[in-house]
């Protein structure tokens, strides 16, 4: 189960310890690919002619496809520059144990790999490569999968992130899964770097930020951004500690649109979403919820061990942050109440499912 308190209007699709750094200029940002075309690289011509189709459907996306380790290495000596992301197949007839992602990955291009299969050992492994998603190829729902992927990586690029951290590793690990995904991003050691940041790069639509910091803490920059910035205009993510849930709320509270808490799962982090302004709620979250569906996450014994996943949400500002959780939190219970594996949107306090005009749902 899942509530979400939705938020709107950030272009953002969505949404993976202790030293001091120095301010960070201009060429330490990630600015992503500059090319517009998808490498796809599947031994499978059926499964190829429909990813090809399915991505090519994408608005000034092309594909290039390539079935063998070798012509994918020609392909890159060639035109390595114009690919944003690759979809990879692991087993090739020339590379049987994924040689192509680390042969992808050599040239700094994201990864989305498509497997048959995901255990607990698969998954950690893909995690540890830093790849920006895996998919299963064994149904179409697959095939649908990796074109949304691949569409919202290529609308990414427009979009550049603020992480604020004054552990470099953690600045480093989390701006890693933010660049695996084709965002831009930069970084800050404390609250003070970050609004030095934020006033030389006004482009910026998205701020992580850590709440434990010297000088001024992620709590107290929160509350200075929102005196210049709406939640609308710049979005922010707090995160801080599982014992610090007091802090959490405060985050909310002062104007933050969402918060983690530590430690969390790479697939929990790249998962946070804000929905963009022209976009139906409704339908963003039910892509979520078929994602979430899809995923082939296997059992000891190699039994397919099913998820779903029943989403809260209100996209109707009120009073306070509580009382639109409460109001989200109210839409989950419905959700449950229906049967699950559902997306129920709620706009008033104390409407049922009757009132068709203020509660919209969708279920598998």
């Amino acid at each position: 189960m899942a509530d979400s308190l939705c938020t709107s209007n950030n272009k953002l699709n969505h949404i993976p310890m202790h030293s001091t750094a120095k301010h960070v200029d201009r060429e330490d940002t990630f600015t992503g690919r500059p090319g517009s075309a998808v490498l796809l690289v599947e031994d499978s011509r059926a499964i190829a002619s429909l990813l090809k189709c399915k991505i090519e459907a994408i608005n000034g996306v092309h594909c290039h496809h390539a079935e063998t380790l070798a012509a994918t290495d020609a392909l890159l000596q060639a035109r390595a520059d114009d690919f944003f992301v690759a979809v990879l197949d692991l087993n090739l007839p020339d590379a049987p144990h994924g040689e192509v992602v680390d042969l992808v990955q050599s040239h700094g291009i994201p990864v989305v790999i498509l497997t048959s299969s995901v255990d607990e050992q698969t998954r950690a492994g893909f995690l540890a490569r830093r790849v920006a998603d895996y998919v299963s190829k064994n149904n179409l729902a697959g095939v649908d999968i990796v074109a949304r992927l691949v569409e919202r990586m290529h609308l990414n690029r427009e979009a550049c992130i603020l992480v604020v951290d004054d552990a470099a590793s953690q600045r480093a690990y989390l701006c890693g899964l933010l660049n695996a995904h084709g965002y831009r991003t930069l970084e800050a050691g404390d609250g003070r770097e970050a609004l030095a940041v934020l006033k030389d790069h006004p482009g910026i639509r998205l701020v992580v930020t850590d709440y434990n910091m010297p000088g001024m803490d992620g709590l107290s920059m929160v509350q200075e951004v929102r005196r210049t910035h709406s939640p609308e205009a710049l979005g922010i993510i707090g995160v801080s500690g599982a014992m610090d849930k007091g802090i959490l709320a405060s985050f909310l509270k002062t104007g933050a649109n969402d918060f983690l808490t530590k430690p969390f799962e790479t697939e929990e982090f790249v998962c946070l979403q804000v929905i963009e302004a022209d976009a139906d709620p409704l339908s963003c979250l039910e892509a979520l919820r078929a994602e979430i569906e899809a995923i082939e996450l296997r059992g000891p014994a190699g039994e397919r061990v099913p998820l779903t996943v029943s989403i809260g949400a209100t996209t109707r500002p009120l009073d306070s942050i509580d009382a639109m959780l409460g109001l989200a939190d109210q839409a989950v219970y419905q959700a449950k109440e229906q049967g699950r594996n559902r997306v129920i949107l709620l706009d008033r306090p104390g409407e049922g499912p009757g009132a068709s005009t203020q509660v919209r749902a969708r279920a598998r």
